[in-house]
This record gives C-alpha cells, structure tokens and sequence, in this order.
C-alpha cells in the first residue's frame, strides 16, 4: 500500500517535458549554508536600498561558492549586480550580471529568473529591444507568476519602449493581483500609473507599497516620485525626507530635488540640490543619467542635454529614463533631441 501511494505522489508531482516551453523541475541545493544565503539575499533585494544590495550581493556569491551547482542563487547574484549598475549608472557592472545569468542558464535552461535578467540588461543597456522582448516573453511562459519581471516588463517594455499604456497598466495590475503582499510590484504598478497620469491612483499604490514594507527604499523613493509627478510638491518633499536618509542621500533620490525646490519657487534651493549631485558627481561615479534628470530641474536644458548624450555614448543602465520620465519634457524640446533618440534606437 504504501508502495502504491508513493508511486501515485511521484506520479502527480512528476513533470512531463512536453515542449521547450515547459519547466523542468529540478531540486535547488543540498547545502544548508548555500539555502539560508541564498534566501537572505533575495529578502535583503528586495528593499532596493544600496547599502543591502551590496550585503545582498556578497550573500549570493557566498551561496555560489558553497554550491556552484546552485542554478537559482545565480540570478539573484546577477539581479544585485543589475541593481547596483542601475543606481550607479555603471555598464562595467553587467558583465558580472551577465556571467551570473549565463552560469544560470547553462545549469538551468528553464529558469525563468534568468531570462527576466536578460530582457532587462538587453533593454536598458543594449538598448536591444527585439531580444528583451523575447527575453521576457520565455522568462513569463516559463514562470507566469513571475510578478516582478511582469511588473518591469509592464514598465520599461510596455510604458517607455512601446509606450502602450493600456496594456502596460493591465500588465502591471496583474503583476499586483498575482503578488498582492510584494512591495515592489505594488511600487511598479504606482510607477507606471504616475506616467500614464493616473496620479490619483499612483498615490495610493506607493502608499501601499510603502505599508506592505516599511523598510523598502524603492517604495519610499516611488512615493517621492508620484507626489512630484501629481503636483503634490509638499507630499513629495515629505516623502523625500525618509528616503534620502534611508539611502544616504542616494543621488537616484537627489534628482528630484532641484524641480521640487524650483517647484516651490524656492530658485536658490532648486540651484544648490544641483550643486550637491554635481559636487557629488567630482568625487564618485554618478549616473549622468541622474545629472541630466537634475539639471533639468534647476532649468539648465543644455547642460542637461550634455548629461544625456553622455548617458547614451556610454550605454548608462538607466538611460531609458530620459524617454518618458515625467519632467524631462524640457529635454525632449532641445534642438539636439530628435538626434539623441535616434541614436537610442527607440
């Protein structure tokens, strides 16, 4: 009898390879060690604050190097790594993000995570559309919940590359219907709601995200930008306060401090948040994407535009910001702008 019920569990829980398109099963890792890091790095990437990315990252290869044989700590290694470029504005990080997602794949053909790191590098950096778009099409045939590479696809894919608002927001809703608890799905989804306009519901949605996490930098950082977007100047200046302190004045959050300040009627504060970024900028490595976004909102369009032709020449992990990102109309009304896009490709 006992024969015959595990024969009938084995039976259900065996996975059939029907197509390419189906997901093999395949046991994760043995190792105690490599399993507690692994998980501890996926919960500390989740708050997107710079300082646990890097623990985040440090706990990945530590679960690597226990395990090599370990194919899903890899893409959270290779996800670090892209967060990181992205904050950074740093290209010479994604080669390690891409090795991470190529040792991925080389054990584990099916492992949805890891194309979802492919379309995202392939779109933002390379500015290679056709592969990201298949990259995250196999990444959700393979794992339809994969809520947060829905959500980006939603967003990046759909908001800025393809600019369908309809099914970028439909996207991003299923992304929150699938994972109601992720934070960083309900952030997304308030992203894409500010730049499609839908500011009252962007509000609300970083205001959950920021109650399913306290701790989540990125919500707090979203909740800056949907007050900003939606004219809310004051809610926005509130909400900047944590998420500065949060990230040690991170200068993804400094961007937006200029075109609050100027939005205030504050001229001289607006010129000294510049200041800071650019005085920053003389002594680390800061996204010229970010310079960009800033000089806008201190009102200097042309050295804006050399910020953004920087971004592009040197293939800037955020670049795609400069597309469609509420307040940088000022750029797209530059003389030299049609030129920019081009040499985007979008």
């Amino acid at each position: 009898m006992q024969d015959e019920i595990a024969a009938a569990i084995a039976s259900k829980l065996a996975v059939i390879l029907a197509d390419a398109n189906v997901r093999v099963v395949r046991p994760t890792t043995s190792h105690w060690g490599a399993s507690d890091r692994f998980l501890k790095a996926r919960s500390l990437m989740a708050r997107r604050v710079p300082a646990l990315t890097f623990e985040a990252i440090a706990l990945a290869e530590q679960a690597t190097a226990l395990d090599p044989d370990f194919a899903a700590a890899y893409p959270v290694l290779g996800e670090g790594v892209r967060q990181q470029a992205f904050i950074g504005g740093r290209r010479d990080l994604l080669a390690p993000a891409k090795e991470a997602t190529a040792n991925a794949l080389r054990l584990d053909p099916h492992l949805a995570e890891a194309f979802a790191i492919q379309a995202h590098i392939a779109l933002l950096v390379d500015r290679d559309a056709s592969t990201a778009f298949t990259a995250w099409n196999r990444a959700l045939t393979l794992n339809p919940l994969l809520s947060e590479a829905r959500a980006f696809y939603a967003g990046w894919g759909l908001t800025i590359a393809r600019r369908n608002d309809d099914a970028a927001a439909a996207g991003s809703q299923r992304a929150v219907e699938d994972d109601p608890r992720n934070a960083v799905c309900a952030a997304i989804h308030a992203t894409i709601l500010g730049i499609i306009g839908r500011h009252g519901d962007a509000i609300q949605e970083a205001q959950r995200a920021v109650e399913l996490d306290p701790a989540s930098y990125f919500a707090h950082m979203v909740t800056v930008y949907v007050h900003h977007w939606a004219g809310d100047v004051t809610g926005a200046l509130a909400a900047s306060e944590l998420a500065l302190s949060m990230s040690g004045r991170s200068p993804n959050n400094l961007t937006a401090m200029s075109a609050l300040h100027a939005a205030r009627g504050d001229r001289g504060k607006s010129v000294a948040a510049h200041q800071e970024i650019m005085s920053r900028a003389a002594v680390q490595l800061v996204s010229p994407t970010f310079l960009a976004i800033s000089a806008l909102g201190a009102g200097v369009a042309d050295e804006a535009m050399e910020h953004a032709v920087r971004a592009v020449e040197e293939h800037c992990p955020n670049q795609l910001w400069l597309v469609r990102r509420p307040g940088t109309e000022a750029l797209h009304d530059h003389p030299r702008y049609p030129e920019l896009r081009e040499r985007m490709g979008f």
